[in-house]
């Protein structure tokens, strides 16, 4: 699948999940928020009942040098399951997907030809705690495990490999709610 079409992927399931949550909780419609977060992402929360949220997110970034330029493209989504709190503070767990595509391409100046891609599937599992300061504005922080196999393939030398990682996972940010 292209970036254009993973674009267009995200904001469509995006679209339907605000136009579910919108429909089945006309009288909540306060509670849908944007999130930023680091590591760097942007997302929207949307509630799915007193006790269920989702969170897709998207990232991207980009550069260039003299010799290459470079992109980077994410997406993800977590749900979030209350398990205890007030309308101040909340504990929930949160399973959470992502997908990742990143590229280099080579400028023929640089003396070399071709371009590198990689991608990887994250799977993580995390415990967050969200912190309500105001009725339209809240931060939260999640740890927790991630898994991540990554495929690579390097044209400039012809070279492709796979890998397994874990390790903790981590992530701050704030909801502006509307």
């Amino acid at each position: 699948m292209s970036v254009r079409g993973i674009i267009r992927a995200f904001i469509l399931g995006s679209g339907l999940t605000v136009l579910a949550a919108s429909s089945a909780f006309a009288q909540q419609l306060d509670k849908i928020g944007v999130t930023m977060g680091y590591p760097g992402a942007i997302g929207i929360q949307v509630p799915i009942n007193d006790q269920v949220a989702l969170r897709p997110e998207v990232s991207f970034g980009g550069g260039s040098s003299d010799s290459s330029s470079s992109g980077n493209f994410g997406l993800g989504v977590g749900a979030l399951w209350y398990v205890r709190g007030d309308d101040v503070v909340r504990t929930y767990v949160i399973p959470r997907i992502g997908f990742s595509r990143s590229h280099v391409n080579a400028k023929p100046n640089s003396g070399l030809t071709g371009d590198s891609h990689s991608t990887a599937t994250t799977i993580s599992g995390s415990v967050g705690a969200e912190y309500r300061a105001h009725p339209n504005f809240g931060l939260f922080a999640e740890l927790g495990l991630s898994f991540a196999h990554s495929s690579n393939e390097i044209k400039v030398i012809d070279s492709k490999s796979t890998s397994n990682s874990w390790g903790t996972r981590t992530a701050i940010g704030a909801i502006v709610r509307f």
